[in-house]
C-alpha cells in the first residue's frame, strides 16, 4: 500500500519529468495543419494523455479522436490519406500497431508521428520509431520508465499528459500552478451533504463516473485503472446522457454505488441544479433521495490544465480506494490466477 506521502512524491515526479520533455517536434506536428482530422491511437496507461490530447485538437481547430490500434482497422484508406495519426507505443512491436503503421506509411507518410520510449529494459530498439525513420523525422523517444515495473501505473501517465499540454499551450511549467497537498482533494458525503451511513469505499461496487468536457479523459482513466486493478465496476457518462435515463441504474443500487462527479466551472452550476431539483408532482421532496452517495472532484480552471488538476486529485481518491482494500494498486491482486503475460487476441 502507499501512503498519501508517498502518492504526492509520485506525482509530483510525474509532472516534473513530463515538463522536462522536448515537446518541440511534437507542438509542430498538433499545431501545424491543425484544420486536418488527427487519430491518437494506443492503449493502457497511455489513455489519459490520447484523450486529453484529443480533445485539445479539437478545442483548437480540428476534429480529434483516442481510438485502439484495433478500432483504427475500420477508419479507410480515403481517411487515413486526408489525416494525422499519432501512435503512442513505448516498444512499438505490436503486431496491430505496426499494420496501421504500414498502412499509413503507404499512404500519407508526413500524416505519422511516433511516440515511443528509450530502451531502458534491453538493447533492443523500439521497432516502431525505427519504422518512422524511413520515412519522416516526425517521432519522439521519451524515456518513459517509472521506476520497478508495474502492471497499473497511477501517477506515471501524468508525465505524458504534461508533455501534451504543454505541446499545446507553451505553458512549461504547471506545477507550479497545480495545488499537491497531504489533504483529502475530494468530497464524499451524501446528496444532502450530510456523512452518515457513508459506506466504506472498499463496500461500493459500482462507481458512476459522470463529466463534461475537460474530465472525459480522466475519468476514462479512473475506469481504466479501477478496472486494471480489479476493485469495482465503473460506469462512464456525461452529465447530460446520464440524466437521459442512465440514472435508474443508481435508483436500484443506492445502497452500494457512488455518483463521482468531475466538475470544473463549466458544471459547477449546472450539478448544483442537478441535486436541488425539486419533484414536479411533490415541491416538498427532492427528485434525487438524500441517501445518494456523492463524491466530487472539482478543479477551479475552465481551461486545459483542469484536465491535468483533476487527474492529479484523482489519484489521491484511486490510492484511498486501493488503501481500503488493503491492496497495491499497481500490482493487483488476480484471484483467478489468470496469467497476466498471455492473453492476446
Amino acid at each position: 500500500m502507499r501512503t498519501n506521502k508517498e502518492q504526492i512524491i509520485a506525482i509530483e515526479r510525474a509532472i516534473k519529468q513530463g515538463q522536462s520533455l522536448d515537446v518541440s517536434k511534437l507542438r509542430h506536428f498538433l499545431l501545424n495543419a491543425a484544420d486536418v482530422p488527427l487519430f491518437c491511437v494506443g492503449s493502457g496507461g497511455f489513455g489519459l494523455s490520447m484523450k486529453f490530447c484529443a480533445l485539445l485538437y479539437s478545442a483548437n481547430k480540428g476534429v480529434g479522436q483516442a481510438c485502439t490500434p484495433l478500432l483504427m482497422n475500420h477508419v479507410s484508406d480515403a481517411t487515413l490519406k486526408k489525416s494525422k495519426v499519432l501512435f503512442y507505443s513505448k516498444g512499438g512491436s505490436q503486431v496491430d500497431t505496426g499494420y496501421l503503421f504500414e498502412r499509413m506509411a503507404a499512404l500519407n507518410p508526413q500524416g505519422i508521428f511516433g511516440i515511443g520510449a528509450f530502451s531502458t529494459t534491453s538493447k533492443h530498439p523500439n521497432t516502431m520509431i525505427n519504422q518512422i525513420r524511413k520515412v519522416s523525422e516526425n517521432w519522439c523517444l521519451f524515456n518513459l520508465k517509472r521506476g520497478k515495473e508495474t502492471f497499473v501505473s497511477v501517477a506515471s501517465p501524468l508525465k505524458m499528459t504534461t508533455a501534451v499540454y504543454r505541446a499545446f499551450t507553451n505553458d512549461d511549467e504547471p506545477l507550479n500552478r497545480l495545488k499537491l497537498n497531504l489533504d483529502r482533494n475530494y468530497t464524499y458525503c451524501n446528496r444532502d451533504g450530510s456523512t452518515q451511513s457513508l459506506p466504506q469505499l472498499n463496500e461500493v461496487k459500482t462507481f458512476i463516473a459522470l463529466y463534461g468536457g475537460w474530465g472525459e479523459p480522466v475519468a476514462a482513466a479512473f475506469e481504466s485503472i479501477m478496472t486494471e486493478a480489479g476493485l469495482a465496476n465503473v460506469q462512464l457518462c456525461d452529465f447530460r446522457n446520464w440524466c437521459h435515463g442512465r440514472f435508474i441504474f443508481l435508483s436500484n443500487h443506492l445502497a452500494d454505488s457512488v455518483l463521482l462527479l468531475y466538475i470544473t466551472p463549466r458544471e459547477k452550476e449546472y450539478v448544483q441544479r442537478l441535486l436541488q431539483q425539486k419533484d414536479w408532482y411533490n415541491s416538498d421532496k427532492y427528485v434525487f433521495p438524500d441517501n445518494i452517495h456523492i463524491i466530487t472532484i472539482e478543479t477551479e480552471y475552465d481551461e486545459p490544465i483542469a484536465t491535468l488538476d483533476l487527474a492529479v486529485k484523482h489519484c489521491m481518491l484511486l490510492n484511498d480506494i486501493a488503501n481500503s482494500y488493503g491492496h497495491d494498486i499497481e500490482n493487483p491482486i488476480n484471484k483467478s490466477g489468470i496469467d497476466k503475460r498471455v492473453p492476446r487476441p
